[in-house]
This record gives structure tokens, C-alpha cells and sequence, in this order.
């Protein structure tokens, strides 16, 4: 009997664990270099690929620019918000696209939580313990559209040129 409850705890502190995990790596920034476009042509391409189908009907997210002349938007999913920022490279020969979790929603029980009964109890006391170890919603929804974004706008530009080889 204690081994059965040990091998449910064990399996409760990884499944805890990984969706740690995810919404960590979805707030982790990640950006690639582009040559080869136009930061309209990076702009119109990154907001139709981070949005979904059902949005993009209804509308694309708006970029926008910032003081410091770099541009962003953001996708909002049922996960949080994903932000996106293109700025231009040092050498002016392309953009840098830069991509992380500006907002994470916390992991949380569907449903209402009757106080009274010991299944209410158990879903405040869930929703209480994603919220305290920082358990996301849907970090794998960022992730994906995080991953359709940057991987669209990459194929779409040309990829960074080889450093010369030294010749044998």
C-alpha cells in the first residue's frame, strides 16, 4: 500500500515538475537573426503566424513601435501572452526577432470550487498550489505559437551567411 502511494506521489511531483518546466521555457527569451526582408515584410508575417486560425479571422494582433525604434506585438492565447520584438542588427544587414512570455496564467482547476464539500476544498487547494509554484495554464499553447512564428518568419527570410572556412 505505501508503495502504490509513493509511486502516485513520485508521479504527482514530475507531472508538477515538467509543466514547471514548460512555462519556465516559454518565459525564457529566444530570438533568431533574419536577412533578406523587410521589417514590414517580418511584421505581417510574424502576426498572421502567432495568431490562430479562429483569431486570424477576426483580426491579426497589431505591432506597434516602441521609443527606442524597434517593433513588437503581442498573441494572446488561453496560456498567457507571447510578445514578439524585431529590431535591427548591429550591421544593419538584417533583424533580430526576439520572442518570450510576457504574462503566464496561472494553472488552475476548471469549474466552481464549492467550499463546503471535499471536492471544492481540493480544487481551492490545487488552484493555491499552481499559483505558489508558479505551475502555468498552457505553456505549451505559448510554446507552439512561439515555434509557428519564428520558424514562418525564418523560412521566409534567407539564412545568415557561413563565416568563411579556412581552405585545406
Amino acid at each position: 500500500m505505501i508503495f502504490i502511494i509513493i509511486i502516485l506521489l513520485a508521479a504527482l511531483a514530475a507531472s508538477l515538475g515538467y509543466h514547471r518546466y514548460m512555462g519556465v521555457r516559454a518565459m525564457r527569451p529566444v530570438a533568431i537573426e533574419v536577412r533578406g526582408l523587410t521589417l514590414d515584410q517580418i511584421t505581417d508575417i510574424g502576426t498572421k503566424a502567432s495568431a490562430g486560425a479562429i483569431k486570424r479571422m477576426l483580426g491579426s494582433p497589431q505591432a506597434y513601435r516602441t521609443p527606442d525604434g524597434t517593433v513588437e506585438w503581442q498573441a494572446r492565447s488561453s496560456g498567457g501572452v507571447m510578445t514578439f520584438q524585431v529590431k535591427p542588427l548591429p550591421d544593419r544587414t538584417g533583424f533580430s526577432v526576439e520572442s518570450w512570455a510576457s504574462q503566464v496564467k496561472p494553472g488552475r482547476a476548471p469549474g466552481y470550487a464549492n467550499p463546503h464539500t471535499t471536492f471544492g476544498r481540493a480544487r481551492m487547494r490545487t488552484n493555491w498550489l499552481c499559483k505558489a509554484l508558479g505551475i502555468p495554464q498552457n505553456a505549451r499553447q505559448l510554446l507552439r505559437r512561439r515555434r509557428h512564428a519564428l520558424s514562418a518568419i525564418a523560412q521566409a527570410g534567407q539564412p545568415a551567411p557561413c563565416p568563411a572556412s579556412s581552405g585545406s
